[in-house]
Parts: C-alpha cells; structure tokens; sequence
C-alpha cells in the first residue's frame, strides 16, 4: 500500500512523463510538418543557396527557417499540386554571395529571377 507521500510523488512523477510524452510528439509532428507538404530535397537545396549568401541587408533570409514551410518563405513559389518550388524570385533585394549548385536539384523550378543582386558563380544546366 502507497503512503500519500509516495501517491502524490508517483502522481507528479507520471504528470511529468506525460508532459514529456507530449512534448516529444509535438515535436515530431512539427518536423514531419516541414516535409508533410513539400519535398525536403527543395527544402535542403533552398536552405544550401541560403548558406551561400554573404550578404542579406534586407533580412529576407531571416523567413528561410524552419518556423515556416518552404512554401511560404520570402521568394519562393509552390505549385499547388505538388507543393514543390516553381518559382524563385529574389529579384532586387541587394543579396551578395555565391549561386549554389544546389539549385539544380529544385527539379520543378520553372521561373528564377536573380537580378539586380550580386550572385557570383554559374547556374548549373539543370
């Protein structure tokens, strides 16, 4: 037979596990979100031409987190169907750095528009 000492210990014990418990699927939930509605190929080669990107006075790559689905970050453009990039457009907003390669694994991307801005290196034929 518990004491009350130990019922309200265990009691407390089992309310911190199941805080845990919920924490930890939260968690899942939100990174399986980031690619639930997208492909994370997209995801990794976006947050590549991020990495390359020397200078940003604008802050726009700030929205290029996790705390959004790609589709929704500043420039970017998901067709509806199959919520991969279509569009790339950082058109005139002072960027400085170099073009990732990776680019050419955003398979679906149809239209990008990197002008006026100092991007260095060549975009892959892809």
């Amino acid at each position: 037979m518990l004491r009350p000492f130990q019922s309200s210990a265990l009691l407390s014990l089992l309310i911190f596990a199941t805080k845990i418990l919920a924490l930890a699927v939260i968690g899942v939930g939100s990174s399986a979100a980031s690619t639930a509605h997208g492909n994370d190929t997209d995801r990794l080669a976006l947050l590549a031409i991020k990495a390359q990107i020397t200078e940003d006075p604008l802050r726009i790559m700030s929205s290029w987190n996790d705390s959004l689905n790609f589709c929704q970050w500043q420039g970017v453009s998901c067709g509806h169907k199959h919520r991969r990039v279509t569009r790339l457009n950082l058109r005139s907003l002072n960027l400085k750095g170099f073009m990732s390669v990776s680019i050419g694994n955003l398979s679906f991307l149809r239209n990008v528009d990197l002008s006026n801005n100092s991007f260095h290196g060549e975009l892959p034929n892809e």
